[in-house]
């Protein structure tokens, strides 16, 4: 349901604070005695007994949906930490690799200025 500035609607609530103005609007701007102020204080009325109805069922889906959020969340943020740790694994291999590939230039290095200081 999108609300009256086409933002759409964040939760019930928006929807239930909307509804009510409505209701409260027509009533303070129509005289006690105007069909539209009587048919909208007899709607609010209605509206407010089938919100009370419905309010532990809204309150319920709200914390369900709260709670399914932090777990979404809680899943990216493992999801995130695993691809890390494996970022850092293949990282730190290819540092070893890296040091292997150093140390053997090193032997060579090595190697060469042996010739070469016995060649002299």
């Amino acid at each position: 349901m999108e609300a009256k500035d086409c933002t759409g609607y964040k939760n019930v609530r928006e929807i239930y604070s909307d509804v009510r103005l409505v209701f409260k609007n027509a009533m303070k701007y129509n005289d006690e005695r105007h069909d539209v102020h009587i048919m909208a204080k007899t709607l609010l009325e209605n509206f407010e007994e089938k919100w009370l109805l419905l309010f532990t069922k809204v309150a319920e889906e709200e914390k369900r949906l709260v709670e399914e959020e932090a777990k979404a969340e809680q899943d990216v943020k493992l999801t995130q930490g695993a691809v890390h740790a494996d970022m850092a694994k293949e990282l730190s291999n290819e540092l070893c690799e890296v040091d292997l590939q150093l140390e053997k230039l090193r032997q060579i290095v090595i190697q060469k200025c042996r010739v070469w200081e016995g060649g002299s």
